[in-house]
This record gives structure tokens, sequence and C-alpha cells, in this order.
């Protein structure tokens, strides 16, 4: 038989009604939606609380060794393992400004790495002020400020809200820190959370704080936990959408042949083969479970557009998993039922009819 003739053949019965196209398809499109909404929304929802887990400041680790901690060496850890970004600070002398007369506005001295930690960081030299302080200035990046020793260039603005994070910075001024000398403290922003990174910070110690400095470590905010779950989204119950999705197609799959086996085994008792008749099953299964794995695929992600923010943190290859699953199943069970389908069954089905 050849293509055309198929084509055409499968075009008759879809066009008459006869393979029930418009409801196959919608009862793949619902099934396999929900499943694969359910999926993205699960994984969306997990990404987005890493992400918030990563911001917050959560995972970054810090060591603490009075005038023990090498600032070159902490700003080389950033690339080292699961290590994002690292920076080291100390506090700095008071800072007194003309615009704020008889106050003296706390410092900390800082290497680079630690203004790219907290900061969107150009390398643009000056002064990096928290945000409480830039609004009370009135200061925006590539001001200056006026103090008692000359203009102080601003750098920038940090990001450091009160979230539970360590508050020193709330209301600080972060200046450039000479890195020949030792620092106190160094962040290490990492993701995934691993046990390296304290490894990584404790090779940052200086021999100039002697060997009895104590070294303590910790996290910059412990509000949201110590750790994150990041097996959460291999783990997920979801994860089994697809799989779901691809069982329920299958089972529409048979269905939709097995309410026509009459007409088919009569098709076959006419004289047509059995390889013309799987050809012309498959082609229009195939039509219904592509056009309803399409809707699926749209209705998952309409779902997204709920949170604009999914579109960002969904993999993409979710969206179609379980609607490209399910087509497939339906598809292959569809092809297995047709082939069971015998010519000396015609009269038993014909009385059970």
């Amino acid at each position: 038989m050849r293509l055309s003739s198929v084509l055409s053949e499968a075009g008759r019965d879809i066009r008459s009604g006869t393979t029930r196209f418009a409801t196959f398809a919608l009862l793949l499109a619902a099934t396999t939606g929900i499943a694969g909404a359910a999926d993205v929304g699960t994984v969306a929802s997990l990404t987005r609380d890493a992400s918030a887990y990563v911001a917050s400041g959560a995972a970054t680790r810090t060591a603490a060794r009075e005038g023990g901690i090498d600032g070159a060496a902490c700003d080389a850890l950033a690339g080292q393992g699961d290590v994002l970004a690292a920076g080291a600070l100390r506090p700095g002398p008071g800072l007194a400004l003309t615009a704020l007369p008889g106050a003296t506005l706390s410092t900390f001295e800082v290497t680079p790495g630690l203004a790219a930690l907290i900061a969107d960081s150009d390398g643009r030299a000056g002064a990096w002020l928290s945000p409480t302080l830039a609004e009370r200035l009135g200061a925006a990046a590539g001001d200056e400020l006026g103090t008692p020793q000359g203009p102080l260039p601003v750098a920038g603005v940090f990001v450091h809200p009160d979230d539970g994070r360590d508050s020193r910075l709330s209301s600080a001024v972060l200046l450039p820190g000479d890195t020949s000398r030792p620092f106190d403290e160094c962040w290490a922003r990492a993701w995934p959370q691993g046990d390296s990174t304290d490894d990584l910070l404790r090779s940052t110690t200086s021999s100039s704080a002697g060997p009895t400095a104590p070294l303590s470590l910790g996290q910059l905010n412990a509000s949201l936990g110590s750790t994150f779950d990041t097996d959460a989204v291999g783990e997920r119950l979801t994860r089994w959408a697809p799989a779901v999705a691809a069982v329920t197609a299958a089972v529409l799959g048979v269905v939709s042949v097995r309410r026509r086996r009459l007409e088919l085994s009569g098709a076959r008792q006419a004289g047509q083969s059995r390889t013309a008749q799987l050809a012309v099953v498959v082609v229009e299964t195939a039509a219904w479970a592509v056009c309803g794995a399409v809707v699926a695929s749209g209705v998952t992600a309409l779902t997204l557009l709920f949170d604009a923010d999914s579109l960002v943190d969904s993999p993409a290859h979710l969206l179609t998993a379980a609607p490209l699953a399910a087509a497939a199943g339906a598809v292959l069970a569809a092809a297995l039922t047709t082939a069971t389908i015998r010519r000396r069954d015609l009269v038993r089905w014909f009385k059970d009819r």
C-alpha cells in the first residue's frame, strides 16, 4: 500500500469521525497537560527556593580569624570546587563625611573578591555603600562623597538586606583594602553546597596571627537553615510525570483501536493486509496523539505564565517530556493492539458487539 493511499484512507477516517479524533486528542491533552504542569511547577518551585537560598547568603560560608586571613588566597578561592565567589574583609577606621557633620561611619576594608560577592562589581575603584546609607546620602555609583581627606568616589551600592544575614554591613561603607596586610574574615559563596568549602576556607589562614589564634567557621545567613536539599529535584514525586503520561496515553491508544476491532477485523477479512492496516492506524493515532501533545505542551507552558520567573528557572525540556512520552505511548500501544487483530475473530466480535 502506497504512502499516498495510507494518508488518504487515514484522512477519510478522521474526517468521518471514525477515529474520534477530537475526543482522544482532548483526553490526551488533559491528562498529559495536568501531569506535565504538575512536574514543571514542582521543579520551578524548587529551583526558585534554591535561588532564594543562595541570594539570601545562606550558601555563603565564612571563616573568621583576627588578623589571620590571607586576602589574596581568599579571593583565589573563586572558581575552586563549588565556590562561585569569595573575598576577605576586616574592620576599617571610622569615616567622617562633610554631608553628615559630627557622625562617624563604620567601614570595612575589603578585597575585590568581596565586592564581587555582595555587589554587581565591575571593578570600578571607590567606596561601596549600603542601601540604607546610599538612600540617606542620596548617593549613587559615580558620585563623590566629601571627606576631610578629600573627595571619595562611590563605586556602587551593595545588596545586604536585613533578612537574617550578618547585620554589621547594613549601614557600613566598604573601602578597598591593602591586600598585603592580613584580613579578619573570608567569605565564600558555594553552590551546590559541600564539605570541601570549609576545607578551602581553612587554606586561607595566614601564619601572621600565630598558631594559637582560633579559626571560626560559620554561615553568613542561618535563617533559612544550615543546608539546602539539593537532591529535592531529582527525588521529587512528579519526576514520574512522563511515565504516567505515557501509560495513560497508551491506555487511550488501546481503547481507540479496541473500540474499532469489528471494523478492523472486517477490513482484514475483506483483504486488507496487516501491514497496510497497521500503517493506517499508526497515522490516525499519531494525528490525534501529536495534536493532543501540542495542546498539553501549551497547557504546561501556560502554568508558568502566572510566575514569569518560572520561565527562566524551569528546564526547557520539562515542557515537552510528558507530551512526547504520551504521544509515543499512544502510537506504540495502538500499533501493538492493531497487530493482535485477526480475521478469524470477526464472527466472535460480531456476536459480542
